[in-house]
Formats: C-alpha cells, structure tokens, sequence
C-alpha cells in the first residue's frame, strides 16, 4: 500500500484510469456491442467499433 503523498496520489490515478477505461470497454462490448454491430453491419464489436 502507499505510504507517503506521492505513492497515494500515483495509486489513486492509476485506479481511476482502470476504473474509466473497465466502465468504457463494458459499455461498449457488454451493453452496445449488439448495437454497434447492427448499425455498422459489421460481424463483431471491434469491426464495428473500427468502422
């Protein structure tokens, strides 16, 4: 665990980072990939999420 400032201030980013990229990525392919898919007409979500 951190123990000075500095380390609590580098751990809170990085788990805020995790935190909005794991919530953007399970929007994407979890809640819209369907959709995403249908209105692309593409055959999986990362062809869609390219296109």
């Amino acid at each position: 665990m951190p123990r000075n400032q500095f380390q609590r201030m580098i751990f809170a980013l990085i788990t805020v980072i995790i935190t909005v990229h794991g919530y953007v990525f399970y929007s994407l392919y979890v809640i819209n990939g369907a959709t995403l898919m249908e209105v692309n007409g593409a055959d999986s979500v990362l062809h869609a999420i390219s296109a």
